[in-house]
């Protein structure tokens, strides 16, 4: 007999403690403040790819000018032109991540609104009395507590879920790679000489002034070595980049995405078997 009803009881306290949830909120208020720490990370990388942006386009303000009756101009920062197009393109990824965290906190308060608490609580006290009192309870109520529990519960437990697989599976190469940004926009930014920023000029390492055939020719041993830095440093910085962006997009996107496709079956799943054990009864 107890043993019948075993399932009747576990269903029950299951739904008593979603009701608990639903009114004081712990997911809610957790994952808010996950969808916050996101946010800031999404804003601590935009703010990062400005400042690379700024770099990059100072070096390639950076002229250096031979001048011996006609002269020659040399900019080494365009070598830098490619990774510029990606940083923009990264500063417009962030961008839109933090809207996408700005968009699941909003999605969290609505579905933390007081009115769906209500209606789940109503609509699980229905469920909880015929199932007790009656022994069965009409499809379409038990369906209609499955779609309130995951209009409640489904976005705060995807965000959760997917913070924790951020955390678990993410954050190292996350920290690693937001930190070779960084350090590379530092280097960048030696490496281009922008502390005298402007049009610099050549002189023999003597001090006479050589002629504009001498400085031509020592342009590639003056230049070469600080051009092949440039080069490699740019290459890092393209990795770093598109490793953000593919952990920005399964936080933001992907995993959020597919925990809540995940609920939405088990949902149906529920709701399916709800209408044929109803039909079963009749």
């Amino acid at each position: 007999m107890m043993r019948d009803k075993l399932p009747k009881i576990v269903l029950s306290a299951l739904l008593v403690v979603a009701l608990a949830f639903s009114w004081l909120r712990p997911l809610d208020a957790t994952a808010l403040s996950r969808v916050d720490e996101g946010f800031q990370r999404a804003l601590a990388s935009y703010a990062i790819a400005r400042t690379l942006n700024a770099v990059i386009s100072v070096a390639q303000g950076t002229e250096v000018s031979l001048q011996v009756g006609v002269g020659a101009t040399f900019a080494p920062g365009q070598v830098l032109d490619p990774l510029n197009d990606l940083v923009e393109q990264f500063g417009d990824w962030m961008l839109a991540a933090s809207v996408a965290f700005g968009i699941m906190h909003v999605l969290i308060e609505i579905g933390g609104f007081w009115f769906f608490s209500l209606l789940l609580t109503l609509s699980a006290a229905a469920w909880l009395w015929l199932r007790w009192r009656k022994g069965a309870v009409p499809a379409l109520l038990t369906q209609a507590v499955i779609v309130l529990l995951l209009v409640r519960f489904a976005v705060p437990v995807a965000m959760i879920g997917s913070d924790w697989t951020f955390k678990q599976f993410m954050q190292a190469d996350y920290n690693r790679h937001l930190a070779g940004i960084d350090g590379n926009a530092k280097m960048l930014e030696e490496e281009s000489g922008l502390a005298g920023a402007g049009q610099k000029s050549v002189s023999a390492p003597d001090g006479n002034e050589p002629s504009f055939f001498s400085k031509l020719a020592d342009m590639p041993k003056y230049f070469g070595a600080k051009m092949e830095k440039l080069k490699g440093l740019a290459e890092q910085s393209v990795t770093h980049i598109l490793r953000l962006i593919t952990l920005f997009l399964l936080q933001t996107l992907i995993i959020p995405l597919a925990l809540l496709w995940l609920l939405y079956r088990l949902g149906i799943g529920a709701c399916r078997s709800a209408g044929a054990k109803s039909r079963r009864i009749s």
